[in-house]
């Protein structure tokens, strides 16, 4: 079945089901904004402190019909996904705008896999950096600082190298890639926790960030009241 064919016979509404953060969830909203579709969110919010209570997901968990339990999970016609990874990737598929490279090669899939993983690896990073006792989070951002420009170096290098036409950093021939969503997403959240993170002449980083906000369906959902604004949940030393 064509992708075309294959997004006709996919059902319409995608119900996605995380926090009220942006977190793991927030690279899926875009695309979903991006594609135009019709979705929408399942939010659950984590009580204050000193109990940080969960009861409000916890209640709720095992009346979702998924076969694995978690946050997020996709609701897609009788499609019940979680692992954010798992729902990116079928997304980027039943959206049929071209975030999946379906054509590509076994090589240039591999190298989307590659990608995927190293964006998870950063967040990751992010997270072990935000999450801990409060009094400490000086102490993991500076360790943050220094592990992340290698990163970010190889993440630039990778683009130069691979991606020669148009600003994004996985997509070719100027096509966006679910995993360029991604990556603009934590690149978003560590300039939010580190401004300096790079400098306006690291052309590659900033020339992407700008193009990806410009896109219209992105800047009008980033502007929008629906717009999600914490990026961690309420036990985060950075939010």
């Amino acid at each position: 079945m064509s992708e075309s064919k294959q997004q006709e016979a996919t059902p319409k509404k995608y119900i996605l089901g995380y926090w009220a953060i942006r977190g793991l969830a927030n690279p899926i909203r875009m695309m979903l904004e991006w594609a135009g579709a019709d979705w929408e969110d399942e939010l659950y919010v984590q009580g204050d402190g000193p109990e940080f209570s969960r009861e409000e997901w916890n209640s709720v968990k095992y009346k979702q019909g998924l076969d694995f339990t978690n946050l997020p999970y996709l609701k897609h016609g009788d499609v019940r996904l979680t692992q954010s990874n798992a729902i990116a990737r079928y997304v980027a598929r039943s959206l049929g705008k071209g975030l999946y490279p379906s054509e590509a090669s076994v090589a240039e899939l591999g190298y989307v896999d590659m990608l995927t993983e190293v964006a998870m690896d950063l967040r990751n990073d992010i997270i072990r950096c935000c999450y801990g006792r409060k009094e400490e989070y000086p102490a993991r951002l500076q360790r943050f600082q220094a592990r992340f420009p290698p990163v970010l170096a190889q993440l630039v290098a990778y683009k130069n190298k691979h991606v020669t036409q148009g600003p994004w950093l996985v997509g070719k021939d100027g096509k966006l890639s679910f995993v360029d969503f991604i990556l603009w997403e934590l690149l978003d959240q560590i300039r939010i926790m580190w401004p300096d993170a790079w400098s306006k002449d690291d052309k590659v980083v900033v020339d992407f960030m700008a193009a990806f906000e410009s896109q219209p369906a992105i800047a009008a959902y980033l502007k929008s009241d629906r717009a999600i604004k914490p990026a961690n949940n309420k036990t985060a030393a950075f939010i």
